[in-house]
């Protein structure tokens, strides 16, 4: 099953995918700021399948510890900040949305060179709904 499968099921019902499973940062710098609509390697989107219109919340994730590897990986947000613009995406039946926002990495901060690695949380909102989906964000300093 590709990645890219696995971050298009809804868990529990949920009606919104968010695509692709990963997208990539590469060549990142300390002191900057980068839009997310412009610095990924492909656009992060937001899909409703559902008949239904949905809130979506979108949040930056510490990544799991299972996948934190010493050497391989570093947690993408202990060195940068990872802002979505807005955080609440409205999706009417059907529609896709890209997702907008940004990557920014504090001035001073030097930067590993290990794989970074954040998660992207998608959840919708409503009364009976308590899952989401998710994907991954990666970057790479030079």
């Amino acid at each position: 099953q590709s990645r890219e499968h696995a971050a298009t099921r809804p868990a529990a019902g949920v009606p919104v995918s968010l695509l692709p499973a990963e997208v990539v940062a590469r060549g990142v710098l300390a002191g900057r700021t980068y839009r997310l609509e412009n610095c990924l390697d492909q656009q992060l989107v937001l899909k409703n399948p559902s008949a239904e219109k949905v809130l979506v919340e979108l949040e930056a994730l510490h990544p799991p510890e299972q996948a934190i590897m010493p050497g391989d990986w570093v947690d993408l947000l202990t060195v940068a900040s990872v802002e979505f613009s807005p955080r609440q995406v409205e999706l009417e039946p059907g529609e896709t949305k890209a997702i907008s926002g940004s990557l920014t990495f504090p001035a001073g901060r030097v930067l590993p060179r290990e794989r970074m690695m954040a998660v992207v949380s998608a959840r919708v909102i409503g009364p009976d709904v308590t899952t989401g989906v998710r994907a991954g964000i990666c970057a790479f300093a030079p």
